[in-house]
């Protein structure tokens, strides 16, 4: 046993980091999709992702892409963009059939000229809600105004709309900016009237304008990158700053960070001032049309051959396999200097500047198995080992109690819980060891404990199952049991975590993992490899800032996102090669500690 796994090798999730291995995924037409040509990207309330083509509309759960039911008014659907209102409903824009409004299940065609089918103001660009009850729509030969039912022209009698705008914005008074292929207007908003002031950047071709919360304005153009701080800057022609002078520049997105990305020969990416850029060499399949990034972080990147994404977690491999620790490893922490520490099968490793340092003896006696390594709310860095439980400061070891454990809880006392192999239970307060008696007696691997916000007491076990008891002082009285004498055949628990909403998460040897709430004992979730999970035995369950949850299995990390147990949205993170199994142990995420 110990040999089919001697290659595996553990991942760190580490968020913001700075690393080389960009690990791209490309989706192609194997997977689902309709064309392999991307022209548009967007996600909705629900948390699908919406994908647009020349030959319809993808929709991707997270698993599985599937085509909506869309009819085509003339030839076939050839998506160019996606619009979502301040209602949350998706407007499909297309080429000849105009757009289509998402709302209860229901797709709606509006078309700006619909007397003739064949006019190019039917190839409809850009939407751009302007208040409650009207959109400012651009088409291939005008702009008009959209009441939810009527198109009438932007102005009627202005012969120089008779042509193409790629961009719009509107400004905080209510004035509109409009981009085309030379330059911009300024349309100020006169007592809800929008009349022609001016325009700017003449000698331009504006791609894009982008008008944001803090009152910045962008604009990519076919010379580069224009940055005004303020729209008085704008109306100055003071530009605070233009990026990439002299570049023809396409389309502009602004990640959750902060960070600036724009698709024009290459990516580019700009961060406090810095510039990234991202090509085939990076792992992108083709040059990128366009960029989406949605509410977890994830960058998507249209291309005309797949569409590719890129999560914001970056990695990076330590072979452990030639040593001097062992490959094995099992669990990870940090210390307060930053440290990473290793928990393996025959005793503990710290990576220092010059790799990793294995330590197996503690006064002349092997350390062992590593079950479990903790940080406390106080900072003392913790070891569950079968030489006891030990600490660790620096280099140094010192032993805390003979006790061999194989789970560990910290409450909001600061109390730490401690399960043994044969189901005995132990507190650690005060420096003093305590044994808690329990009601029922399960000689088995405790593997997971946690005290939730209720005060309830929960504790799994590698082969019965889950116990809830409820706490007495230090007395534990069972209120609930979820085994096979419950219903619950195959709940051989082997980690467990609580959500932001204080859930509790149970992985499990071969079944997935399941979500307990703790307000109602009648509520659960049960996620497998049925639901999209890409195996079913999780080791480790990691959660992040956005309510993601990272799961370790025996096939790699999964990633779902928490909003919706019910149908949740699952992805995979490639963070594995050819030339290692894709199993996966642990998971450390250093941005968030949870009890």
């Amino acid at each position: 046993m110990l040999h089919r796994f001697s290659y595996l090798f553990f991942v760190i999730v580490v968020y913001h980091a700075q690393a080389q291995v960009l690990p791209f995924k490309t989706y192609t037409t194997k997977d689902g999709l309709i064309d392999q040509q991307i022209t548009a990207v967007t996600k909705d309330d629900r948390g699908l992702l919406w994908v647009g083509t020349p030959f319809g509309v993808n929709w991707l759960d997270g698993n599985d892409f599937y085509q909506p039911p869309i009819q085509a008014k003339t030839g076939q659907l050839y998506v160019t963009n996606f619009y979502k209102d301040l209602k949350g409903d998706i407007w499909t824009l297309s080429f000849y059939n105009g757009m289509y409004r998402y709302r209860d299940g229901k797709f709606t065609n509006f078309l700006p000229n619909a007397g003739n089918i064949a006019s190019y103001e039917n190839n409809v660009f850009w939407l751009m809600q302007y208040d409650d009850t009207r959109y400012l729509v651009g088409t291939d030969q005008n702009i008009f105004w959209f009441d939810g039912q009527h198109f009438t022209p932007f102005e009627e009698k202005n012969l120089e709309f008779r042509r193409h705008f790629s961009s719009s914005a509107k400004l905080n008074d209510g004035s509109v900016l409009l981009g085309g292929d030379e330059g911009m207007w300024l349309y100020k908003n006169d007592d809800g009237r929008l009349k022609k002031d001016r325009g700017f950047l003449s000698d331009h071709a504006i791609h894009q304008i982008n008008f944001n919360e803090k009152n910045e304005l962008w604009i990519t153009t076919d010379k580069g990158l224009y940055y005004y701080a303020t729209p008085t800057a704008f109306f100055s022609q003071q530009p605070s700053n233009i990026y990439l002078p002299g570049r023809n520049l396409g389309p502009m997105t602004k990640a959750n960070d902060g960070s600036i990305w724009i698709a024009a020969d290459k990516v580019y990416k700009i961060e406090n001032e810095r510039l990234s850029t991202y090509d085939v060499k990076n792992g992108l399949p083709a040059q990128v049309t366009s960029i989406y990034h949605d509410s977890q972080n994830i960058s998507w990147f249209a291309t005309s051959k797949g569409l590719s994404n890129l999560s914001n977690n970056y990695y990076e491999f330590y072979d452990l396999r030639r040593g001097p620790v062992n490959a094995m490893t099992i669990n990870m922490q940090m210390d307060n200097e930053h440290n990473l520490w290793l928990g393996g099968y025959d005793g503990l490793a710290k990576k220092t500047n010059n790799g990793f340092e294995g330590i197996r003896v503690l006064n002349g006696k092997n350390i062992g198995y590593i079950s479990w390594i903790h940080k406390t709310n106080k900072g003392q860095l913790l070891a569950g080992t079968q030489a006891g439980i030990l600490q660790m400061k620096g280099r140094v070891l010192q032993k805390k109690f003979d006790l061999l454990s194989t789970r560990i809880h910290e409450d909001e006392k600061g109390r730490l819980w401690l399960g043994t192999e044969n189901g005995k239970l132990y507190i650690i307060q005060n420096d003093s060891l305590i044994n808690i008696l329990l009601p029922t007696s399960i000689n088995d691997y405790i593997d997971a404990i946690y005290k939730d916000k209720n005060g309830y007491l929960w504790i799994g076990y590698r082969s019965y199952g889950v116990l809830k008891f409820h706490l007495k002082d230090l007395t534990p009285q069972l209120v609930k049991e979820f085994s096979a004498k419950t219903g619950f055949d195959d709940l051989r628990i082997r980690c467990s975590q609580p959500d932001k909403k204080g859930n509790i998460l149970f992985g499990t040897r071969t079944n997935g993992v399941f979500i307990f709430s703790t307000d109602n004992d009648k509520t659960y979730w049960h996620i497998n490899s049925s639901k999209g999970l890409s195996a079913n035995w999780v080791k480790s369950i990691s959660l992040d800032k956005k309510e993601n949850i990272y799961l370790a299995t025996n096939k790699g990390v999964n990633v779902i996102n928490g909003e919706n147990y019910s149908h949740p949205a699952i992805r995979s993170l490639d963070i594995s090669s050819d030339d290692f199994e894709k199993a996966t142990n642990f998971i450390l995420n250093q941005m968030t500690q949870y009890g």
